[in-house]
């Protein structure tokens, strides 16, 4: 992200969990998220060929964009932001 290069994931993951959780707009910010957790194997493979085929037909000019997008959103995930919530966590297990 960092590198503005958009992301596919999916929901059986942290990342992903966050962004459906967090970032009700992160298909514009460039990050994907496939449907894995309820739905069948064939179901997500159509999600994330559509995903892929949706970012193939991009014009140049959008491409550019959604890299820009990418990078806006990248600091939301950078360690400095994340180290807090880890933080947080191991001082309400030792609580």
């Amino acid at each position: 992200m960092a590198s503005g290069v958009p992301a596919v994931t999916s929901d059986l993951s942290g990342f992903g969990d966050s962004l459906l959780h967090n970032m009700p707009d992160h298909e514009k910010g460039g990050m994907f998220v496939v449907e894995r957790g309820k739905r069948t194997f064939d179901w997500s493979a159509r999600q994330l060929a559509s995903f892929l085929y949706k970012f193939l037909q991009q014009t140049r000019r959008e491409r550019i964009m959604q890299r820009n997008n990418v990078e806006n959103y990248s600091s939301a995930f950078d360690w400095e932001n994340l180290a807090r919530h880890y933080e947080e966590a191991y001082q309400s297990l030792l609580n």
